[in-house]
């Protein structure tokens, strides 16, 4: 009973993360409480004796110590601190439900993330087509797709965790057949051209980034057919770049010149010509910013979770150069609210994780673990935007990845 019970929440979170924090966070409670549960029932303590469940306790502890000595708003970041003990019940929870032998609850849990995958998918499609999606949410930023989240322009960060583990899932079924696989290549094709519609920039390029790497680790024989995926996507940026050079797509679809203004004019033009300009001269070069200069004046502790809203409003106005609630990339994150002293303690606890994943990953060749762990590392990636590493809506999918990566079992297809 309490394993359907878990599969069930399981199968819905994504779903969750679709209406709003609350609720998300709630389903992560719940399925904490019923993995707990499930632990004291059957003795099974030895889940959590690990060096990866270890490492995670002492990265909350570092929180709670930056908490209680440091933090210059207790009250404001106390919640966030303290609550980061949910999303390390949660990686073992889903270690424990996906991974540990519950192979039907496991397809479950999967078939259902595949459903979620495809209705948003169609739902994106028919927002690029008709202008609103099929609840009548409309955009209004032109050249941005917002789906089920209304006027919250985040469904790339969804989007490209789901097609990944969706890929993966119709890979496994169909890699043994020629044709098969055909299609499941043409799939990522389509993938990124959804993800290139949503126009969240930063999310396409961990898209792209995550499959071209996804797509080149996998067996050898079919190296041929990855070649011309490859190039067929690459034409097709060339293509994309030669006609917004000239201004004559212009008129050819929908909206088209917003997708050019959002890619070309602002993103790549920019970026091939000076990289450093290309973000400096951005709100996210003033997030950066900030961000840095509080680091600069808190090396040691940072100003706490969720402080960097807090700080920028001193009375100096010393580091309000472009308001936000966090700095838009994860590196700098770390270091204004954390310091040196938490930045080291979580890239050395994830890069120790990292290697050791793809030492195993060399055995098992686990396509899943493969996949958390590339969706894992490209939001790493430093310099490009992205959401709050402690945030609930940003923090569900990374731990989730983190799951995937640690979950060093081979798994058979089903």
């Amino acid at each position: 009973k309490n394993l359907k019970l878990a599969a069930i929440f399981i199968s819905i979170l994504p779903a969750m993360t679709l209406i709003g924090s609350s609720v998300a966070n709630s389903t992560i409670i719940i399925i904490d409480l019923i993995f707990l549960y499930e632990i004291y029932k059957t003795r099974k303590y030895n889940i959590l004796n690990n060096e990866f469940f270890y490492g995670l306790i002492f990265l909350w502890f570092i929180l709670l110590i930056n908490l209680i000595f440091f933090s210059i708003d207790f009250e404001n970041s106390f919640l966030r601190s303290f609550g980061f003990i949910r999303f390390i019940l949660l990686v073992f929870a889903l270690k424990y439900y996906l991974f540990d032998n519950h192979k039907n609850y496991r397809d479950f849990i999967f078939n259902f993330w595949l459903t979620i995958f495809t209705v948003i998918s169609f739902d994106l499609l028919f927002e690029f087509i008709y202008g609103s999606n099929i609840l009548g949410f409309k955009s209004s930023i032109p050249g941005r797709l917002v789906s089920f989240l209304d006027q919250e322009y985040k469904i790339g960060y969804i989007f490209s965790f789901l097609s990944l583990i969706s890929f993966i899932i119709i890979f496994s079924r169909y890699k043994n057949s020629k044709y098969g696989l055909l299609k499941v290549y043409l799939l990522i094709l389509f993938i990124l051209f959804l993800s290139f519609i949503i126009g969240e920039r930063a999310n396409f390029i961990k898209t792209v980034v995550i499959f071209f790497l996804f797509v080149f680790f996998l067996e050898r024989k079919f190296f041929k057919m990855k070649y011309w995926i490859t190039g067929i996507f690459c034409i097709l940026v060339s293509i994309f770049i030669f006609l917004a050079e000239k201004n004559i797509s212009k008129g050819i679809l929908q909206n088209d010149h917003s997708y050019t203004h959002r890619f070309w004019i602002t993103f790549l033009k920019p970026l091939i010509k000076n990289p450093l300009d290309s973000i400096k001269n951005t709100n996210y070069g003033d997030h950066y910013k900030t961000a840095f200069l509080i680091f600069k004046d808190y090396k040691f502790s940072g100003v706490g979770l969720k402080n960097y809203r807090i700080i920028i409003y001193d009375e100096n106005n010393k580091y309000n150069f472009n308001p936000s609630t966090h700095p838009h990339e994860k590196h700098l994150e770390l270091l204004s609210e954390l310091g040196l002293t938490g930045y080291i303690a979580f890239m050395t606890f994830f890069l120790y994780c990292i290697i050791k994943v793809f030492r195993n990953y060399s055995v098992d060749k686990n396509t899943f673990q493969l996949g958390g762990s590339l969706f894992f590392i490209s939001n790493l990636i430093p310099l490009i935007p992205s959401g709050s590493l402690f945030s609930t809506y940003s923090s569900i999918y990374f731990w989730i990845s983190f799951a995937f990566l640690i979950s060093c079992r081979k798994i058979k297809a089903n």
